[in-house]
């Protein structure tokens, strides 16, 4: 894992998920999605959210976990897990052992995964 971050610290430009030089978890395609925010859980799991989660990745100890959501199921590879959470949503596990893994189709799931989130949040009224 420490040769992957420090591959990723290096290649910010084409991997769209890297570790900058204080630790932190960026995933770069995610910028072009729209608003969000970050909340860490110290020491291992960095969440994207908008009203509710949409995108979470876990450090393990030789690879990342990249859990996103869909309103279907992909049982296939890369995805490793997957959960039904609720009638409209599956949460999908993808392991990333190398920048390589960050293939298109896991940042489509991901653009996926954001829009479903997106689609659910109601329209906030003006007060």
């Amino acid at each position: 894992m420490s040769d992957m971050r420090t591959y990723l610290q290096t290649q910010k430009s084409t991997t769209h998920l890297y570790v900058d030089p204080q630790g932190r978890f960026t995933v770069a395609v995610i910028d072009s999605f729209g608003m969000y925010r970050e909340e860490t859980v110290r020491p291992d799991v960095i969440f994207f959210k908008t009203e509710s989660t949409f995108l979470a990745i876990k450090v393990k100890k030789d690879h990342l976990d990249i859990e996103f959501f869909l309103d279907h199921l992909e049982d296939v590879p890369p995805v490793s897990k997957y959960l039904q959470t609720s009638a409209h949503r599956v949460a999908h596990i993808v392991p990333i052992d190398q920048p390589e893994d960050i293939t298109p189709q896991l940042r489509k799931w991901m653009k996926e995964s954001y829009e479903l989130i997106i689609k659910k949040t109601p329209e906030r009224r003006p007060k």
